[in-house]
């Protein structure tokens, strides 16, 4: 089931980037509730915790795949967000933190954005990261090459 909801998701995202919309898990997730509505639970006890249930897994799990398509490190090109015509790396999406309430009441959520839609202080933040990440991932293999001939060493 969780395989199948994964697969639902995806194609909820890819959806959205065709039409160059946000990746917004709380969207998703109730656009997916809608596709698997029950109709003889509707105002019985049991569909507030169905609903309930099922928003939070199901926006669980579109967070989940939004943060593992959206990470620049993954390997493997079906795990991440489509590239734009052109590019090898640039995303046709990035997460960022947005105001879910215009700013009125400070709430924040981590969505997926087309980068069209970005604003340049958020590339700029999105580029820093990416610097950062990318000394800090070759210093990780350094040291994970370096562990492995001192283990050698010490098996011998």
């Amino acid at each position: 089931m969780r395989d199948q909801l994964i697969g639902e998701v995806r194609k909820k995202l890819d959806a959205a980037t065709k039409n160059r919309r946000d990746w917004r898990p709380r969207f998703i997730a109730n656009e997916l509730l809608v596709d698997h509505m029950i109709p003889e639970l509707k105002g019985s006890e049991e569909y507030e915790f169905w609903r309930y249930c099922g928003y939070e897994t199901c926006r669980d799990i579109t967070t989940m795949v939004i943060n593992h398509l959206t990470d620049p490190v993954a390997f493997d090109k079906d795990e991440k967000a489509p590239v734009l015509p052109g590019f090898e790396h640039l995303q046709t999406h990035y997460t960022v933190k947005r105001n879910m309430d215009g700013g009125k009441f400070g709430s924040v959520e981590i969505i997926g954005v087309p980068i069209e839609q970005l604003t340049d202080d958020e590339m700029i933040v999105i580029a820093k990261k990416l610097r950062t990440a990318s000394v800090a991932l070759g210093e990780h293999a350094n040291e994970l090459d370096r562990y492995r001939r001192m283990r050698g060493i010490s098996a011998a």
